[in-house]
């Protein structure tokens, strides 16, 4: 049900982990523009620039800081047919439970929620409170994509971000699994 989402041929809302960010602009749908919501942190602007070198574009804001400006622009990128992708455990956690700002942003958009993850065979994860996993150069790494989680305008935000961190936490231990972690 998420292929013609991978696929660029619709618009969607991917959902990465923080700690599992580094591979995303390698799971980029084609034919479409990708754009990360990214904390107005100080971290955000290498993370910002790394992304730009990849052709993928950022909006700025989180629930801490700029938020209301950042749903707006959100509300403006849909509006030119691209792509939306959050980190929805981020800016500082707890990790792997989603906040409630991707739930939000898909009620208000009406794009489904997107869960992916990638694992790697072998990979050092940092102590960090994201548990931030770096992949070991040459090693065997595999994506999982969730079903589409759909959002609809009386759906309780918080059951949605709840399922929508089970979902997450599935594929991510699916894509551990497939890699032998």
């Amino acid at each position: 049900a998420a292929k013609p989402y991978i696929n660029g041929e619709k618009q969607a809302i991917f959902c990465f982990w923080h700690g599992r960010m580094i591979l995303h602009p390698f799971k980029k749908p084609p034919g479409r523009i990708m754009r990360v919501l990214i904390s107005r942190h100080r971290d955000g602007e290498i993370i910002t620039s790394v992304l730009k070198w990849f052709g993928i574009g950022t909006v700025r804001g989180s629930t801490n800081k700029g938020g209301d400006i950042a749903l707006r622009e959100l509300l403006q990128v849909v509006a030119h047919g691209d792509n939306i992708s959050i980190t929805p455990d981020g800016p500082k956690g707890p990790a792997f439970i989603a906040q409630h700002g991707a739930a939000y942003v898909a009620q208000k958009t009406s794009l489904p929620l997107i869960p992916v993850c990638f694992g790697a065979s072998r990979a050092k994860e940092f102590a960090s409170w994201d548990k931030f996993l770096l992949p070991r150069p040459f090693t065997r790494v595999t994506f999982v994509v969730g079903e589409p989680l759909y959002v609809g305008e009386k759906d309780v935000i918080e059951t949605i971000s709840q399922t929508l961190s089970d979902r997450m936490n599935h594929i991510m231990r699916e894509a551990d699994r497939l890699v032998g972690r």
